[in-house]
């Protein structure tokens, strides 16, 4: 696995998590090149991209018919795509939609035990789950619900069940 991060204190802690390669996207803005190096040119299989205004660059680095799952927009700014770049990659962009703990224990219920969504861990007795008010929670409207669908129309609306 091939990390990319902005510090080498980072990099140290992702070399003890199990990172064969860390790149250092300040010191090595052309970090997508960097990748392609250390993979002998081919690219990585997989990219997740949480920054959002690096996206370009994770296709660049990701190999043919690769995947970049892309979970979040932590750049703020406007950015654009040059299509050329993904199609000449012919990888794949997944958007893997994110949201708020509120959402979350509105698509998976409450646990029965401490109130709280189903996989989340307390961190001590005095930590307290607050459930989201009525108005708060999203109305699931299919079995496949996620923050990103919550206001779509049921598939069985959509143009062509899509």
């Amino acid at each position: 696995m091939i990390a990319t991060t902005s510090s080498d204190a980072k990099a140290a802690r992702l070399k003890e998590l199990g990172a064969d390669e860390v790149v250092n996207h300040r010191t090595t803005p052309d970090w997508h090149l960097a990748v392609r190096r250390l993979t002998g040119g081919r690219g990585v299989d997989q990219v997740v991209e949480t920054v959002g205004g690096t996206l370009e660059k994770s296709i660049r680095a990701t190999a043919v018919e690769g995947l970049v799952s892309f979970i979040g927009r932590l750049d703020s700014g406007t950015t654009t795509l040059d299509t050329s770049v993904l199609y000449g990659s012919i990888a794949s962009v997944r958007v893997v939609p994110a949201g708020s703990r509120a959402q979350f224990i509105a698509m998976t219920g409450p646990s029965p035990r401490t109130g709280c969504g189903r996989s989340s861990i307390a961190t001590s007795a005095s930590t307290r789950c607050r459930r989201p008010s009525a108005t708060s929670r999203p109305r699931r409207r299919s079995a496949r619900w996620s923050s990103a669908t919550a206001d779509a129309p049921d598939v069985a609306d959509r143009p062509h069940g899509r």
